[in-house]
């Protein structure tokens, strides 16, 4: 739940500590990723129910939230146990950003939310939204709102000459 829903690469996932996730502000923040850069994850409301049910009482924040040695070791037993074997840990991340593009978030969005160091990268999701191009050219089609609005602000203007 929480990789389907950060799109946190492994590494960043099991290297978290406690006192990296702030329940208040709904933030994971990771002090150094693979880019070299630091950034603050959004948790959206399954993966902060997700923190909440993992974190024991007596957890310190120096603890990590995953305490495994090998977290590939049992991705792979649990991937070969569901019968999926081309499932990789990056599929995550991957089903992350096609998702967050498929609903109609920005690119530069996605990359700021996954890291990627250039929007060349998350470029590769560009194609699993092409209703955002039509909605775009669409915004250039008046509605019967924007039009009444536009008579309004017309008539308004004529109808009050200016003061002297």
């Amino acid at each position: 739940m929480i990789a389907l829903g950060t799109g946190m690469r492994l590494s960043e996932q099991y290297s978290l500590l406690w006192s990296q996730v702030d329940f208040g502000r709904k933030e994971i923040h990771l002090p150094k990723t693979k880019n070299g850069e630091a950034r603050d994850v959004p948790m959206n409301s399954r993966v902060l129910e997700a923190f909440k049910t993992l974190k024991k009482p007596d957890a310190n924040p120096g603890d990590r939230v995953f305490p495994i040695h090998n977290p590939r070791g049992w991705f792979e037993t649990a991937r070969d146990k569901a019968a999926i074997p081309d499932y990789r840990w990056h599929d995550n991340r991957h089903d992350f950003c096609s998702k967050l593009a498929m609903a109609g978030a920005g690119l530069k969005t996605i990359q700021m939310l996954v890291g990627h160091k250039t929007l060349s990268i998350t470029a590769r999701y560009a194609h699993l939204a092409p209703s955002t191009l039509h909605s775009a050219v669409e915004l250039l089609v008046p509605t019967a709102t924007t039009t009444a609005t536009r008579r309004k602000a017309k008539k308004t203007a004529v109808a009050k000459p200016p003061q002297l």
